[in-house]
């Protein structure tokens, strides 16, 4: 499985439902804080579905659907962390919906308020930082599997064994 062209991990993950696997909600990036589209639109266009996008679907049909299709992921992520997801956009002056701050650090597995309690951030800001950041769990179970890749390998490598090759 790759997601942007990166290998994406053996992560253990949920059980599949009945109707096969659990969709994920894609990871925030920086340019989520640019203007959302409905995911048939952006796909329609022949691009990628980000965050803020499923955010707007989601958000356009709460009342009929809640988390849809990724409340399996969500739950999942909730019992990992400890505590309920925050609804995933707030509205906009114009009336659309924008991705949540509050959601997006919860999507990354950070405290409450890490970031929005910042004082003085903007909203552009707080998205482009979030969408910069390295989820920890991620970045621990990619060292764990790393080092474990290098643990297992046939033979350890020495500084006279890199020698011979060159």
């Amino acid at each position: 499985m790759s997601c942007h062209g990166v290998r994406a991990l053996a992560l253990p993950l949920a059980p599949a439902a009945a109707g096969g696997p659990v969709p994920l909600l894609p990871t925030p990036q920086a340019r989520d804080c640019n203007r959302a589209q409905l995911p048939e639109v952006r796909r329609a266009g022949g691009h990628q579905v980000n965050l803020s996008d499923v955010v707007h679907g989601l958000a356009e049909n709460w009342q009929a659907d809640g988390w849809g299709r990724y409340a399996p992921a969500i739950r999942r992520w909730e019992q990992i962390l400890g505590r309920p997801a925050p609804f995933p956009a707030d509205p906009t002056r114009c009336g659309s919906f924008r991705l949540a701050v509050n959601f997006a650090q919860w999507c990354q597995g950070l405290p409450e308020d890490w970031l929005s309690g910042v004082p003085g951030l903007p909203y552009y800001a707080m998205i482009r930082i979030l969408g910069n950041a390295v989820v920890r769990r991620q970045a621990a179970a990619a060292l764990r599997q790393f080092a474990d890749s290098r643990r297992s390998s046939t033979r350890p490598r020495t500084l006279a064994s890199l020698r011979r090759r060159s």
